[in-house]
């Protein structure tokens, strides 16, 4: 057939047209065109693309500010882009005019994150060395410090190093050239003293005063014993003050008290005892000891039964802790420290050792791969071993994975890298899951395709499958139109026609609203195992009792006992019947327990009315009041019947009470019937005061009883009772015969 300026044939690389003489001519596809073919000339007439498609044009590269996506299409790149691996915010290769490439992160920023610094030659944010909150002009240049660390000469350690110490902004600033280890910059702020010097009151002293001795393994001054003026390093006098001689045992004593005991002390050329805590003393208080007796220790002139803080025991004396010491327990062992300093191996020191960290004024152990640290976990290294690398806060020994080792230590990778070689996402050398590596770049797969684990790939769905989890045609999500999906079999298929059978396994039954699959039968390898199971169990039940019900013709009834067991929809309707049995028994019961009650209740509100006489009476006389109330009850029963054989009314005009029960009217004439019968009043035998139906007093006279009057009645009256009670016991009978009926 042919038609003008259309096409009538196609051909690999060709076309063949009609011009406008109706000649057939051939003609060349566009060079971008790939070997499929075109519909016509030009870029937007072809098949397929060779290269990039962009807005049904093919082009041989996506143009500034898009990406080429893994189908080959141009998508456009984040507006802080100019160009991209990605669609993502977080996908710049290149940024826009007025940006800053966060080389790391692929993101474009107008101003450098905290962490980064910029490099204002090539408008990138460079991260700063690990430790550091924020830096300048390198990365090792830090300006701050993460949390818990402290800053020397720009760099950041778990604690100030020796000869400096910590200030309030964190720092670390130098102390006075004498000491070694201080909480100030003065001279007289020194903790530790550097070698060769003497620590006193808080200055580094080159030697001690008088009075004092230099202990060389504390470098501190010790004071020696009360009267010497000088001393040796082992606490012997060497000589005493004005007034004080020498005794044999090489210790100072007053001068003139050689002639005194031992429990006396010499004052104006005479002897005086000492006080009574004193072993021996220079003067008459109790703070004038020069020993104590053997049950008492010797502290600062004192005899005390045990030493203060500051203080340890040693020879029946209590000895001065080191100055950094606020409690010892010898000599050179620390239990706790002065305010600022840390206790490590019965030490105090201004910062702890490497390989420890503060914790609460204590060293701590760091974690065994940390040289220096903040905390205990492994991810908390400051500083690691030498040869070992820092990444994310661990030691290693070299980058793991998601890092790549550059000039300043291990960085992190791209967020899209599982592994990679260098900054940015097109420096991936693998991929996460279900990700796919492509030219540095870990891609995702399209909707039309799945991770192939193996490959590491993403491989093409099933042609009848528009998305899918894996290969063939079991795998299908979604359906490629018309196709619909049978969700037994993850499977893509048409719509069965009317006439279809319904174990047709090439198509499902639709809805006629909606279109999709609501065949709930099993299909293609379901059927296989189904039938293997029937075939099974079949073969050993055939012939029994079961055969029949077993195999059961499938045409009849839906297929055999096992196929439709094999059903999930049989397991579920089969569960929905019991509930709802179960659901109508409760009611059912339920009901029934309730409507016995309420009869229950009824019988005792209608069959046991208190008898007003008897309460009035308050119980007196009870069995003949009975008796009586039931000849009453039973007079006007037969009063009741008597009236309904002679009134002729007609049942249709009858007037209903509230309830829609015709008995008032009866009732009323047994009431009135009632009151005929008692017109003539009842005279008891004591003369008491007559009365009418409703127990009005009607008359004091005695009269005759009347012919009609009730056999009933009289028996009350002779029983010394007075009409009111028994006559309610009649309107009682009535409005619980009217409840009744």
């Amino acid at each position: 057939i042919r038609v003008s300026h259309h096409v009538l044939a196609l051909r690999c690389g060709y076309i063949v047209m009609a011009d406008s003489n109706n000649k057939l001519v051939l003609h060349d596809c566009d060079p971008e065109c790939d070997s499929q073919g075109c519909y016509g000339r030009g870029p937007t007439q072809c098949v397929a693309c060779k290269h990039y498609r962009l807005d049904n044009t093919c082009v041989s590269r996506c143009p500034p500010r898009s990406f080429p996506n893994q189908g080959g299409v141009c998508w456009p790149c984040h507006e802080s882009c100019e160009t991209c691996a990605g669609a993502g915010q977080d996908s710049c290769l290149t940024c826009a005019p007025a940006h800053l490439h966060v080389v790391d992160l692929a993101v474009c920023l107008q101003v450098c994150p905290d962490g980064y610094y910029e490099n204002y030659d090539n408008k990138t944010c460079v991260p700063c060395e690990a430790n550091c909150a924020s830096c300048q002009d390198r990365p090792d240049y830090c300006t701050s410090c993460e949390h818990h660390l402290v800053m020397h000469e720009h760099k950041c350690y778990s604690a100030c190093p020796l000869h400096t110490y910590e200030t309030e902004d964190y720092n670390c600033a130098s102390c006075h050239s004498s000491c070694a280890t201080c909480n100030g910059s003065a001279e007289s702020q020194c903790i530790t003293c550097r070698s060769g010097r003497f620590a006193y009151d808080g200055k580094c002293l080159n030697n001690c005063p008088d009075g004092y001795y230099a202990d060389k393994k504390r470098q501190e001054c010790v004071a020696c014993p009360i009267g010497c003026a000088t001393c040796s390093s082992n606490g012997f006098c060497l000589t005493c003050r004005e007034n004080w001689t020498r005794n044999k045992k090489g210790k100072c004593i007053i001068t003139g008290s050689e002639n005194c005991d031992e429990s006396e002390y010499y004052d104006n050329n005479h002897c005086h005892p000492c006080h009574s805590t004193c072993e021996t003393c220079d003067g008459p208080t109790e703070t004038n000891c020069l020993s104590c007796p053997q049950s008492l220790l010797l502290q600062s002139s004192r005899c005390v039964s045990s030493c203060d803080d500051g203080f340890y025991m040693e020879a029946g004396v209590c000895a001065k802790c080191l100055h950094t010491c606020t409690q010892c327990v010898s000599r050179m062992n620390c239990t706790a420290c002065a305010k600022g300093l840390q206790l490590q191996s019965g030490e105090c020191r201004t910062t702890c050792a490497d390989g420890y960290y503060s914790d609460r004024g204590t060293c701590a152990k760091c974690y065994l791969s940390c040289h220096t640290c903040s905390g205990p976990r492994r991810d908390q290294c400051v500083q690691c071993p030498l040869g070992w690398q820092l990444a994310g806060g661990e030691c290693h020994p070299e980058c793991p994975e998601g890092f790549y080792k550059s000039e300043f230590g291990c960085q992190k990778c791209h967020h899209y890298c599982k592994t990679c070689n260098g900054a940015g996402p097109l420096a991936c050398t693998s991929c996460p899951l279900h990700f796919m590596l492509d030219g540095g770049l870990c891609m995702e797969c399209l909707g039309s395709q799945y991770y192939d684990s193996p490959t590491q790939t993403c491989k093409t769905c099933h042609d009848s499958c528009r998305s899918c989890s894996g290969p063939g045609q079991y795998s299908c999500k979604t359906c490629a139109f018309p196709l619909h999906l049978d969700r037994l079999n993850n499977q893509c298929v048409p719509c069965c026609p009317t006439d279809a059978a319904p174990e047709d396994q090439s198509c499902c039954h639709c809805d006629k609203d909606t279109g999709g699959c609501i065949n709930a039968s099993p299909a293609g390898k379901r059927r296989i195992a189904a039938a293997a199971e029937q075939q099974q169990f079949g073969s050993a039940y055939s012939g029994g009792l079961y055969g029949g019900f077993l195999d059961e013709d499938a045409s009849g009834n839906g297929g055999s006992f096992f196929s439709r067991m094999s059903s999930p929809l049989t397991a579920i309707t089969a569960v929905a019947v019991a509930v709802c049995l179960a659901i109508v028994t409760i009611v059912v019961v339920v009901f029934a327990v309730l409507q016995r009650s309420s009869n229950a209740r009824d019988a005792i509100r209608y069959n046991k009315i208190p008898n007003k006489s008897e309460k009035k009476r308050g119980g007196g006389g009870g069995p003949r009041n009975a008796a009586a109330a039931k000849l009453l009850k039973a007079d006007a029963e037969s009063n009741l019947h008597e009236g309904a054989a002679n009134d002729d009314y007609d049942e249709d005009e009858e007037e209903e009470d509230d309830d829609g029960y015709g008995y008032r009217d009866e009732c009323e004439e047994v009431n009135e019937r009632s009151a005929m019968d008692t017109e003539e009043v009842y005279v008891n035998e004591l003369n008491m005061p007559t009365v009418d139906y409703r127990g009005k007093v009607v008359a004091t006279a005695t009269k005759t009883t009347p012919k009609s009057a009730t056999a009933s009645a009289k028996s009350v009256a002779n029983n010394n009772s007075t009409m009111l009670g028994d006559i309610d016991d009649i309107e009682y009978y009535c409005r619980g015969t009217k409840a009744i009926l």
